[in-house]
C-alpha cells in the first residue's frame, strides 16, 4: 500500500470541513451570517433584559414618590 499526500491548499474554517465545503465564497457568507445572526440576538436579549430592569427601577421610583 502506497502513502499518497494530499496537499489540501484550503485555509481557515474550510480545513475543519469535509469534502469540499469551504471552497467558495458562499460558505464564508452563511458563517458570517450565522454568527452576525447571534450577535443580534445576544444583543437584542441584553437590550431587553436592561429596558426590563429600567422600567422596573422606574416603578419603584414612583411609587416610592406617590407614597411620600
Amino acid at each position: 500500500m502506497e502513502e499518497v499526500e494530499v496537499d489540501d491548499a484550503r485555509g481557515g474554517f474550510a480545513k475543519l470541513l469535509p469534502g469540499d465545503f469551504g471552497q467558495g465564497l458562499v460558505e464564508y457568507a452563511l458563517l458570517l451570517a450565522l454568527v452576525t445572526a447571534a450577535a443580534v440576538v445576544a444583543l437584542a436579549g441584553t437590550g431587553v433584559a436592561l429596558g426590563n430592569r429600567l422600567r422596573s427601577d422606574i416603578e419603584t421610583i414612583t411609587t416610592v414618590f406617590n407614597s411620600a
